[in-house]
Formats: structure tokens, C-alpha cells, sequence
């Protein structure tokens, strides 16, 4: 299958890496000749900040400072004509609904993250020929079991990866802020931002590192005592995080900052934790090697970019 794909970087790797897979990632100026030259079988957008290597950015997102792409509408419209299918796939819902809904009277399909907006848009976009709930899904090929390079630098830490938000998100983030005051030096955080607001340079407790690269991604994941997880939409069933399936994924032990336990759909597969105490005590029971792992054909059956993939198919 070949994919016209507009999307950020961990989308388009875990799609590209599938065996029998075509990516074209199709360009604001060129989509047209890209699609002439090497027609595809569907076209894929998902709600992306960046695009193709920041090709899209501002494009697909909607700001009151920016004027509306026409682009998307005239790529769409091609593909209707060409019979080719086209589906949006809004991974930042519901947090981001807002600025990506625009996009989607122009699509065939939309994808949502969230399960409680499937009744929303289909009520709301009545053209949609479908409406279904697509969580995040994970590559086999970066993300599995089997034990890689570990960091023995991070051996017995608690390891966190990503920004803060402080402004953006400060419910995530007075959560994350209370595991850095609770395990202070024993947590160690990769901030793939150097210098913003949503970086974590002003945290004087922790341990802080630079951001790592996706490919390498498991080594990090395998690394330490356990990863801490938190849901930017806490309290959703289906809107996780990706990198909690994927962390699930090379059989690492995760604590997730959460007020609503045992609400998503991995909840039994993670240490859920809403306090100091209950952080404290969750270090305590990873160290004494007490650990809950998912099987990994489980994970492989239900949540890997192969069932996405044959989701796709069928709409060929």
C-alpha cells in the first residue's frame, strides 16, 4: 500500500519502517506532481504542529494569527476526484480539538483519540462516511522486549521523558513537579526543550539531560528503574500518552501520575500513583523487583502500527 502521508516524525517512522509500505511525504508546493509521478492508494493527515519535517507547520493547525491553509482543501479534493480515499486522523483530541477541527469537512474518514468525540463528530459532520476511536499505536521494530543497550548511568533511577508545559498544561504539570520534589536526585528527565516555557530549566532538583533521538529511543526505555507516565488528558479512556504503549512495549516498569485510577484502557499494566506517599511507596515495590508487565503479543495483536495498517487497508 502506498500512503500520501502528512505527519510528525514518530507517525511517519512507525509507518515507514512496516514491510510493504509506501510513504510518499507529500510537500505544500510539489503534493501535486508527488501524486502524478507515484499515486497513492489513500492519503493520511493527522493533526500534526510540524509536518513532514516542519513542511506543514501552521498549516494543519489552526491560529488566530495565521489565515487558514487552502492546501489541505485543494489535496483533498484532488484525491476525491481520483477516487483515492482520504482520512484525518486527530491525535490531539480533545485537548486540541479546537485547532484542528476545521479540517475535517474536507476528509472521509476522521480518527479521533478520544473515544467520547466519535458520537461529536459524526452528529457534527454528518458527510463522514466513518468515525472511529484511534489510540496511539507502537512499531515492534524500535519498541519490543528484547533487551538492548541499557544506560547503566540511569541504573536505579526514575526516569522521565518530555517537557513540562508549565503554562500550557499546569495540572500535568503540578504532577510532574510533585515527583520531582518526591524523588529529587533518584529522578532523571530528558527535556527535549533547551530554553522555554515549556522546558524544565527553572527545576533545580532534578537531574536534567537533553532530549534523545526516536530511533534510539529504546535504549532510554530499557534504561533505569522505571519511567513515569502522565496523561496530558488525564481521566480519558482511551487518550494516552504515546510513549506509554511504547515504554509497555520494551517491558518497562511504569509509574503514572494520574487522579483517575484504573480509567484507561492499560491502567492495570502501570503503578497509578496521585500523591507523595503513594509515589514513595511505588519506588519502594520497584525495588524490591515487585513488577506488572503486559504480554507482548497482547500488545502486538491490538495496539501495534500493523493493526492501524490493516485498519487502512480495508478502506482501499
Amino acid at each position: 500500500m502506498r500512503i500520501g502521508l502528512i505527519a510528525d516524525q514518530f507517525t511517519h517512522v512507525a509507518l515507514a519502517l512496516e514491510p510493504n509500505i509506501d510513504i510518499v511525504a507529500l510537500s505544500p508546493q510539489l503534493w501535486r506532481i508527488q501524486l502524478i509521478f507515484k499515486p497513492v492508494d489513500i492519503l493520511l493527515i493527522e493533526s500534526c504542529w510540524q509536518g513532514n519535517d516542519g513542511q506543514w507547520r501552521n498549516m494543519i493547525a489552526s491560529y488566530s494569527n495565521h489565515s487558514k491553509c487552502k492546501t489541505i482543501k485543494q489535496l483533498t479534493s484532488y484525491c476525491r476526484q481520483k477516487k483515492i480515499p482520504t482520512v484525518f486522523w486527530n491525535k490531539e483530541d480533545p485537548i486540541h480539538y479546537d485547532r484542528f477541527k476545521h479540517n475535517i469537512e474536507y476528509f472521509d474518514v476522521c480518527l479521533t483519540t478520544e473515544k467520547e468525540l466519535v458520537k461529536h463528530y459524526k452528529q457534527t459532520f454528518p458527510h463522514l462516511k466513518m468515525v472511529a476511536n484511534q489510540a496511539f499505536f507502537f512499531q515492534p521494530r524500535i519498541h519490543n522486549p528484547e533487551i538492548g543497550k541499557r544506560l547503566e548511568v540511569l541504573s536505579r533511577k526514575i526516569i522521565f521523558c518530555g517537557g513540562l508545559y508549565k503554562n500550557e498544561f499546569p495540572l500535568r504539570a503540578q504532577q510532574l513537579e510533585m515527583a520531582a520534589t518526591t524523588l529529587g536526585s533518584k529522578l532523571v528527565v530528558f527535556d527535549r526543550f533547551e530554553h522555554s516555557d515549556n522546558s524544565w530549566e527553572l527545576s533545580k532538583n532534578i537531574a536534567r539531560k537533553t532530549g534523545f533521538k526516536y530511533i534510539d529511543s529504546k535504549s532510554y526505555y530499557q534504561s533505569g528503574l522505571a519511567h513515569l507516565n502522565v496523561n496530558t488528558c488525564d481521566g480519558s479512556e482511551t487518550m494516552i500518552s504515546r510513549r506509554l504503549i511504547e515504554l509497555l512495549a520494551c517491558g518497562t516498569n511504569v509509574i503514572e501520575l494520574t487522579n483517575f485510577k484504573g480509567k484507561h484502557f492499560l491502567s492495570q499494566y502501570v503503578h497509578q500513583v496521585s500523591s507523595a506517599d503513594e509515589l514513595e511507596s511505588a519506588y519502594l515495590k520497584l525495588s524490591d523487583d515487585q513488577t506488572t508487565i503486559i504480554e507482548y503479543q497482547e500488545l502486538v495483536e491490538h495496539y501495534s502500527v500493523s493493526c492501524f495498517i490493516r485498519f487502512l487497508n480495508k478502506l482501499t
